[in-house]
């Protein structure tokens, strides 16, 4: 739960939404509160919550400011307190902060460039994830944007925005990107241990060290029709080397090498009263490993490449002014080649075959007090544990590999929310 005698930001968004609902000389601020729910049975996520966690709450403040007719600048800062998979409680933050450049518009084209922190190009919500009212129902679909990892997908870079509109067909967007990474040192040290933790009982003594990636190229393609009934979007992001991880002992040394690429295609169908939604995303993962035995001066070298999937579908419908609720079904597989884990639960035998997917069915929706006030709610029928283990892996306390998943579980979730 977020405390006000812990947050000073709190206070200070309680005392600016009383007088920041409208905007003056061209500087526009906004914000929001929320506080969450989460209970589940047989597996904790976003915390200790197999007793039910208070540990689900943030506030933010965004800010836009425009001094010329061409440029504005954009930021949001904020704080959550969301379990133990974020490094401390309450973290202050900086969910994007760009500068816009205007650069040319036409009646059939306009350019942009922005500078600054921004998120990846990764799907529909990756860029409104941070702000709760954005959202439909209370997280977007798990397997796709996986709160423990892909809100810190953040990088230092620009971007070149261009718009393409075509009489009797539609807008088609171009965007481009490249950023640095803002928590390469963090990122590297929870692989460190994730592997500290695999190979540790094997390996007495072990020690290393990880190098990882430098910088994202992204790119992303999108047509919206005349209506703006129908979107649809392509996105593609490739890292700019490698993540090398290397470990030893005085007896044997291990080298790993992994190269990292995602796709996302995405569209939405808006009707009049309801909205259907659906993304597939993939992240092909090539793992060149060197295993030598120092005693015996032998090498012995592993290449494979592995594509992990992720999927949903989700139905809306505008029951009221007041009601949206929501059905969705959501897929992910850590190899798409073994969907069930069997192949790698039998070349692992202290792992588990449902460690490798998670398959949820979800029902919820979001009623609106006012235009101020909103509370959310999802209960989630879940068969496998592929999302504990990815969490385990990039080292969340909550879900700890030693102590095991159940393969089938429940989760309820339910927050409200304060927008101004």
């Amino acid at each position: 739960m977020l405390s006000l005698n812990k947050s000073p930001l709190v206070l200070i968004l309680l005392l600016i939404s009383f007088a920041a609902n409208a905007e003056i000389n061209n500087l526009s601020v906004r914000g929001f509160l929320s506080q969450g729910f989460i209970h589940t049975n047989g597996n904790n996520y976003l915390g200790e919550t197999q007793s039910g966690s208070f540990d689900f709450g943030e506030a933010g403040l965004n800010i836009l400011y425009r001094p010329f007719n061409r440029v504005y600048w954009a930021s949001q800062f904020s704080i959550r307190n969301i379990g133990d998979h974020e490094s401390g409680e309450e973290d202050f933050r900086i969910d994007y902060g760009l500068i816009n450049f205007h650069l040319t518009s036409s009646n059939q084209y306009d350019a942009n460039i922005k500078l600054g922190r921004f998120k990846y190009f990764y799907g529909l919500y990756s860029d409104i994830q941070d702000t709760p009212t954005a959202i439909p129902g209370v997280l977007p679909a798990q397997t796709m944007y996986f709160e423990y990892v892909y809100p810190n997908l953040v990088v230092d870079g620009l971007q070149l925005n261009q718009s393409f509109r075509f009489d009797g067909f539609g807008d088609i967007d171009f965007d481009l990107m490249y950023g640095k990474l803002t928590d390469e040192e963090k990122k590297s040290n929870d692989a460190l241990q994730t592997y500290f933790q695999l190979y540790g009982p094997y390996f007495p003594g072990i020690q290393g060290e990880v190098d990882a990636y430098d910088g994202v190229v992204g790119l992303q393609l999108q047509y919206m029709s005349l209506d703006n009934s129908l979107l649809l979007s392509y996105g593609h992001i490739f890292y700019d080397g490698t993540v090398v991880v290397d470990l030893w002992n005085q007896d044997y040394k291990l080298t790993d090498e992994n190269d990292l690429v995602i796709d996302v295609f995405s569209f939405e169908y808006v009707s009049d009263n309801w909205t259907i939604t659906g993304e597939y995303g993939t992240n092909r993962t090539v793992l060149s490993r060197k295993f030598l035995n120092i005693q015996q001066g032998l090498t012995t070298e592993l290449f494979q490449k592995v594509r992990s999937e992720s999927y949903y579908l989700q139905y809306r419908y505008q029951l009221s002014s007041q009601f949206e609720p929501l059905v969705r079904y959501e897929v992910f597989h850590y190899d798409r080649s073994d969907k069930n884990g069997s192949k790698w639960a039998a070349a692992n035998p202290a792992g588990k075959d449902y460690w490798r997917f998670s398959k949820s069915f979800v029902i919820g929706g979001t009623y609106n007090f006012s235009e101020s006030v909103s509370l959310s709610s999802e209960f989630h029928i879940i068969d496998g544990a592929g999302l504990n283990f990815i969490a385990a892996s990039n080292g969340a306390k909550d879900n700890a590999i030693e102590n095991g998943f159940d393969r089938y579980w429940n989760m309820f979730l339910t927050k409200l929310t304060y927008s101004f």
